[in-house]
């Protein structure tokens, strides 16, 4: 058995930059803890090859016999292992008493659109309000449809169809955001040069054509010194601009536009992060998002730091360390006002601030905490309503906040050092079963308004989001380390998880796990982007649009 500063050295090696988990292998085998079976042998095998457990005294021949085992396994899963957690056909079994409370009864009724009061000329015709996604028709309502059924159909557009060509990259996409104005989508990919790609997307969305995603693309920037790879991306309000952070002590902003030239990239440098282990103190900002005008960034960084930039002056205004200082891995801006937004990592917790009062005093924003997640919080995501939260962590599980209920302090003391006191790495260790129960149990003192499984989270910081605005946020969804993305629809009764996957996430000696996933603000369309190097486009074209439409829609604007 190894010494416990000889593990240390080992898992420093083996660790990424990013503080996501790698392993020598990456390059030539990314499936990783995926390979692990459901056979005790095989499994037993495999961790002993990992470290994990000091290797027992075995014959030649059981070794050879264990590995041949192995081998089977994997051949027998076309859809790999998942690490001891339910399947997806168990799934529906999933008992969760948080979505019958009376508290989720009144989030699902603001969550429920209304159809408008007047259908508008008999032709089709797209909504402005929605951006072309209700389709409305005095004929629908004279031919005996209801309002009600015409609303359903048309919210009901969910991207249940993979398109046949993907986006191929020989490495790793981490992330592909549509642009806020739906005429651009942008990614980063863990190339040599760590690449920003920006596409055109109306051939990205066109459902008519089966064009080759590649043809569509506009112009690719690259990002010098980031280290291991671009760890996040943010999009501009205004959709003019990007920005990108990374394992080094600069953000790095480019332009959104036609112009294939303009390839600049200007980096705001940040102060050096004296709380930082990594050697020079380096900064990772692990999140980053710009508020509601575009005037300001709010970032999460490593060591507990939390940093507000100004996007004129192109400098840090106020850099502020919290109480604890474990990793923020996640903050976001609340919806259409850069007075509220959200911080969460390592500890569990969220803590919502005042950004006028920010800086101030260390701390002197918090407006509250949400706590109840038992492990650390990977990404957060705000509703239209101005509201509600929406939280994925390490547990497994995504969760539902509204603002106007905080968790007591003590309570919030008590999740703290539960989570501290867990040892578990998402990144390179099997789900342990306290996190694998089908049955969603939740802590008296968690104000949560519902918690919601289904997904699995491991090895990065996979995102969780509310549907567009046009969808009146009535879907969640999420990426999975499955590959494939997974949907909560609010107004189901069950609330039971949708998976949705295809042929382009069973690529062998890949890891296939979707990192992120953006569903366009205006059309039915949801971008996954995958560790195997694909961004799969999904789509939703149902067997009777054509009845309900007469025109073809293809030629219409989509902006």
């Amino acid at each position: 058995m190894e010494s416990e500063s000889e593990i240390e050295e080992m898992n420093m090696e083996n660790a990424s930059d990013d503080g996501e988990w790698t392993t020598e292998s990456d390059s030539s085998n990314d499936e990783g803890i995926i390979e692990a079976g459901e056979d005790e042998d095989a499994r037993e095998r495999y961790e002993r090859e990992h470290g994990r457990r000091a290797a027992s005294d075995t014959s030649e021949s059981d070794a050879e016999e264990g590995a041949a085992r192995l081998v089977r396994l994997l051949n027998q899963s076309a859809n790999g292992f998942d690490l001891g957690f339910p399947r997806q056909r168990d799934m529906d079994d999933i008992v969760n008493p948080t979505i019958s409370t009376k508290k989720a009864t009144e989030l699902r009724n603001r969550f429920k659109s209304r159809a408008p009061k007047s259908y508008g000329p008999k032709e089709a015709l797209w909504n402005k309000a929605n951006r072309g996604c209700l389709l409305r028709s005095r004929l629908d309502c004279r031919n005996g449809k209801s309002k009600k059924n015409l609303e359903n159909h048309c919210l009901s557009f969910i991207p249940s169809i993979c398109k046949t060509r993907p986006i191929c990259n020989r490495y790793r996409v981490f992330s592909g955001t549509w642009t806020p104005n739906g005429k651009f989508f942008v990614t980063s990919s863990q190339k040599e040069c760590n690449q920003i790609e920006i596409y055109d997307a109306n051939n990205l969305t066109n459902e008519q054509s089966d064009t080759n995603p590649s043809r569509a693309i506009i112009k690719k920037i690259n990002i010098e010194d980031v280290g291991w790879a671009i760890i996040d991306l943010a999009i501009s309000s205004d959709s003019k601009y990007g920005a990108v952070t990374s394992w080094c002590n600069n953000i790095s902003v480019f332009r959104i536009d036609n112009d294939r030239t303009d390839k600049t990239v200007q980096n705001i440098p940040l102060p050096l992060n004296p709380h930082s282990h990594h050697h020079g103190h380096r900064s990772a900002v692990f999140s980053l998002r710009y508020n509601h005008d575009s005037s300001k960034m709010f970032g999460g960084s490593n060591s507990g730091r939390l940093l507000l930039i100004d996007t004129a002056t192109q400098k840090v205004m106020k850099d502020i360390d919290q109480k604890n200082q474990d990793d923020v891995n996640a903050v976001c801006y609340q919806k259409f006002s850069g007075n509220m937004a959200f911080a969460g990592g390592d500890s569990g917790v969220v803590s919502c601030w005042d950004m006028r009062l920010f800086g101030s005093k260390r701390e002197k924003g918090v407006v509250g905490y949400f706590a109840g997640h038992e492990h650390g919080v990977a990404y957060i995501d705000t509703a239209h309503d101005g509201r509600t939260v929406l939280t994925s962590a390490k547990d497994q599980a995504i969760k539902l906040w509204d603002v106007r209920m905080f968790t007591r302090s003590d309570a919030t003391e008590k999740f703290t050092s539960q989570v501290a006191d867990d040892e578990w790495d998402y990144r390179h260790e099997y789900i342990p079963p306290r996190h694998q129960s089908t049955v969603v149990e939740v802590d008296d003192q968690d104000t949560s308004i519902m918690t919601l499984k289904g997904h699995i989270l491991l090895q990065t910081l996979i995102r969780a989001k509310f549907s567009p605005e046009y969808t009146k946020n009535r879907y969640i969804y999420a990426g999975d380390y499955r590959g494939g993305y997974n949907l909560w629809d609010l107004h189901s009764k069950e609330l039971n998880v949708q998976k949705y996957t295809s042929d382009h996430f069973n690529i062998r000696n890949r890891c296939n796990l979707v990192r992120d996933v953006d569903w366009h603000p205006h059309l039915p369309v949801l971008a996954a982007s995958s560790w195997n190097g694909t961004v799969t486009f999904w789509t939703r074209k149902p067997a009777n649009y054509e009845s309900l439409c007469a025109e073809d829609l293809s030629d219409m604007p989509i902006f």
